[in-house]
């Protein structure tokens, strides 16, 4: 900064001079960094994976640091998941942010052809995040396993189904039924 203001031809700049450890320094210098107006998203969401793998920050604190949302933290650590291409595509502002997370809701296979599909028609961001949508919805979910039911019990219940000749259903925890 003081570069900078002789730079500017200042003569007086206003500082803080703290001691902290060399992390700290590493975490102000970080945090710096990312409020600058001038990164890109994948450099904040570079950042910000930083912030919270190395340094142990919550998405909450983190956005609280550098005056976001914590929403926009998570959204800005999820273009992390994006493909390199897509990622330089954001980096290169051939897509928008918005355009990144309508690519972000469809399966890890189909995100290129989303992507491909976004620039070639030059989509609106809205648009985008319908195709998105019909894209994601189109894709076969797999379906959830039901809970496990205990052996024992399945057997209990065809036992007591032959011995009273009906219908027979145990429910409960395994403490109380």
């Amino acid at each position: 900064r003081w570069r900078a203001a002789q730079r500017a031809g200042l003569k007086d700049v206003q500082v803080v001079v703290k001691d902290v450890s060399s992390k700290e320094a590493f975490e102000m210098a970080l945090v710096e960094n990312v409020q600058r107006a001038d990164l890109n998203p994948m450099e904040l969401g570079e950042a910000f994976r930083v912030l919270v793998d190395d340094e142990g920050m919550t998405q909450d604190e983190v956005g609280r640091r550098v005056g976001l949302e914590r929403s926009s933290v998570s959204n800005h650590l999820r273009l992390l998941e994006l493909p390199g291409p897509i990622q330089q595509d954001l980096i290169d502002q051939r897509i928008s942010m918005g355009h990144a997370k309508a690519i972000l809701q469809v399966p890890t296979q189909q995100r290129a052809m989303i992507r491909d599909q976004i620039v070639r028609q030059g989509l609106s961001v809205r648009a985008a995040e319908e195709l998105g949508r019909r894209a994601a919805s189109s894709t076969p979910h797999k379906p959830r396993p039901g809970p496990s039911r205990d052996v024992h019990v399945i057997d209990l219940e065809e036992r007591m189904r032959k011995a009273l000749k009906t219908k027979v259903r145990i429910v409960g925890r395994r403490v109380r039924g």
